[in-house]
């Protein structure tokens, strides 16, 4: 199996004179064997227990034939891990049980057989006291039967020994470093208090990315929305403009017909005035007509033309009578 790492992050203590460890262990001595003003040449000697520090026992510790740590199979340390924190309901002294472990899967769903556990007890934060190494939290003996029955294969935790404290004082060897180290299980003590700071960024990353996922998801619904939305609106545009395109068919027919109406309004105000023009010239006829009659007056006497106009010397013609004159 490949594993991609996205980004490393050191759970080890810095190696000094100051270094957490175990006691009766002796601290770490780093001194110089040589310097370049009397020697010519510059080294230094760092003399330190493999209990010192962040360090890892494998089954060489307490089995004469268990493998060494240049021995230890390389897939025993890589994996999935995951960190069981109990850090806030444990106090220092106190024990790690299996029924804090069966507590603690009820609550967070099984462990996959193969993985790696972390277990931060919360002494981390006590390391630069006293008690760190004096009373700390651990495993008792039926949580180490736990992990192995699990299938678990690699244990690590932030104080400096895996075993309970009461492990160490009773009779025999530390029953949690002889149970695990019995079936091949290192055990990876003293890790740094970043090991909680990585887990609440992996917590923070996996949020993110349910986030992300939710906002991915919600965005393609809004999107597959839009697009029916899209539809709809070019689907309605598409009508719009059939009945659009009729109203300003129906709108030119009308303004057709306006204008053939006025026409005929004019045609028949203009007939109408030549009608009424006409009425009247009849009826100022009729009534020269009428007087005529009234008088006397023959049709035939009318006005003499230009060309009928008396010539130098000859008789005139009778004299015309004024209609409105009464004839005596």
């Amino acid at each position: 199996m490949q594993w991609k790492c996205q980004k490393v992050i050191d759970l080890s203590y810095q190696v000094d004179e100051n270094s957490p460890r175990e006691l009766p262990i002796d601290p770490v001595r780093i001194y110089d064997t040589a310097t370049i003003e009397k020697d010519g040449y510059f080294e230094s000697r760092v003399d330190l227990s493999g209990h010192c520090a962040t360090h890892i026992d494998v089954p060489c510790l307490m089995f004469p034939d268990g493998y060494t740590v240049a021995e230890i199979p390389i897939d025993k340390l890589t994996g999935e891990a995951v960190l069981i924190d109990l850090s806030n309901s444990k106090q220092p002294g106190e024990q790690v049980t299996a029924e804090d472990l069966r507590s603690w899967v009820s609550k967070n769903g099984d462990i996959a057989s193969g993985s790696i556990v972390f277990l931060r007890t919360g002494m981390d934060r006590l390391v630069n006291e006293e008690i760190f190494n004096r009373k700390w939290i651990g495993y008792s003996k039926d949580a180490a039967e736990l992990l192995v029955e699990m299938g678990i294969k690699v244990v690590g935790t932030d104080a400096c020994s895996i075993d309970a404290l009461v492990g160490h004082h009773g009779d025999g060897l530390p029953p949690a470093h002889f149970t695990l180290l019995g079936v091949g299980m290192p055990q990876i003590e003293e890790l740094k208090r970043r090991l909680l700071e990585r887990n609440r960024e992996y917590e923070s990353l996996r949020r993110r990315e349910r986030r992300l996922h939710n906002d991915v998801f919600e965005r393609d619904e809004r999107i597959a929305q839009m697009q029916l939305t899209m539809q709809d609106i070019e689907g309605g545009l598409s009508d719009r403009s059939a009945e659009l395109k009729a109203l300003e068919e129906l709108h030119e027919r009308t303004l057709a017909e306006v204008d053939t109406l006025k026409k005929s309004e004019r045609t028949r105000e203009v007939v109408g005035a030549a009608f009424q023009d006409s009425l009247g010239v009849l009826r100022a006829h009729e009534q020269v007509q009428a007087r005529k009659d009234a008088l006397g007056i023959e049709d035939d006497m009318s006005i003499p033309e230009p060309d009928e106009a008396p010539q130098p010397g000859g008789t005139a013609p009778a004299t015309m009578i004024d209609i409105d004159d009464d004839p005596e």
